[in-house]
Protein backbone atom coordinates (compact mmCIF):
# COMPACT_ATOMS: atom_id res chain seq x y z
CA UNK A 1 0.00 0.00 0.00
CA UNK A 2 1.38 3.40 -1.02
CA UNK A 3 0.31 6.16 1.40
CA UNK A 4 1.68 9.25 -0.30
CA UNK A 5 0.05 12.55 -1.23
CA UNK A 6 0.01 13.29 -4.93
CA UNK A 7 -0.36 16.81 -6.27
CA UNK A 8 -3.17 17.06 -8.82
CA UNK A 9 -2.51 20.66 -9.79
CA UNK A 10 0.12 22.47 -11.77
CA UNK A 11 1.08 26.03 -10.78
CA UNK A 12 -1.19 27.43 -13.52
CA UNK A 13 -4.36 25.63 -12.38
CA UNK A 14 -7.24 27.54 -10.83
CA UNK A 15 -7.67 25.37 -7.73
CA UNK A 16 -8.02 26.94 -4.28
CA UNK A 17 -4.97 28.38 -2.60
CA UNK A 18 -3.79 26.58 0.57
CA UNK A 19 -6.02 27.33 3.56
CA UNK A 20 -6.99 26.15 7.03
CA UNK A 21 -10.22 26.39 8.99
CA UNK A 22 -12.30 25.56 5.92
CA UNK A 23 -15.31 23.26 5.70
CA UNK A 24 -15.46 20.41 3.22
CA UNK A 25 -18.17 17.92 2.40
CA UNK A 26 -18.50 14.92 0.10
CA UNK A 27 -21.60 15.18 -2.10
CA UNK A 28 -23.07 12.24 -4.03
CA UNK A 29 -25.78 12.74 -6.64
CA UNK A 30 -27.76 9.85 -8.11
CA UNK A 31 -29.44 10.06 -11.52
CA UNK A 32 -30.84 6.74 -12.68
CA UNK A 33 -27.97 4.28 -12.36
CA UNK A 34 -25.25 6.93 -12.47
CA UNK A 35 -23.65 8.22 -9.25
CA UNK A 36 -21.56 11.40 -9.35
CA UNK A 37 -19.38 12.31 -6.39
CA UNK A 38 -17.90 15.73 -5.68
CA UNK A 39 -15.98 17.38 -2.85
CA UNK A 40 -17.06 20.92 -1.96
CA UNK A 41 -14.73 23.21 0.02
CA UNK A 42 -16.08 26.39 1.64
CA UNK A 43 -14.15 29.30 3.13
CA UNK A 44 -11.08 29.13 5.30
CA UNK A 45 -8.14 31.31 6.27
CA UNK A 46 -4.57 31.46 4.94
CA UNK A 47 -2.95 33.47 7.75
CA UNK A 48 -3.70 36.78 6.04
CA UNK A 49 -7.19 36.60 4.53
CA UNK A 50 -10.50 34.92 5.28
CA UNK A 51 -12.30 33.29 2.35
CA UNK A 52 -16.01 33.15 1.57
CA UNK A 53 -15.78 31.07 -1.60
CA UNK A 54 -16.82 27.57 -2.66
CA UNK A 55 -14.67 25.25 -4.77
CA UNK A 56 -16.01 21.97 -6.17
CA UNK A 57 -13.62 19.12 -6.98
CA UNK A 58 -14.55 16.16 -9.20
CA UNK A 59 -12.23 13.34 -8.07
CA UNK A 60 -13.14 11.21 -11.10
CA UNK A 61 -11.97 13.85 -13.58
CA UNK A 62 -9.38 15.60 -11.35
CA UNK A 63 -11.08 18.92 -12.11
CA UNK A 64 -11.59 21.72 -9.61
CA UNK A 65 -13.75 24.76 -10.34
CA UNK A 66 -14.60 27.93 -8.46
CA UNK A 67 -18.33 27.47 -7.88
CA UNK A 68 -19.07 30.67 -5.92
CA UNK A 69 -17.14 33.78 -5.04
CA UNK A 70 -18.94 36.68 -3.30
CA UNK A 71 -17.09 39.30 -5.38
CA UNK A 72 -17.46 37.56 -8.76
Amino acid sequence: MNLQWTSLYQETDDGPIPRAGHTSVLVSCVSGHKVSTFIAVFGGYNGESSFNDVYVFDPGKHVCVLFFHPCA
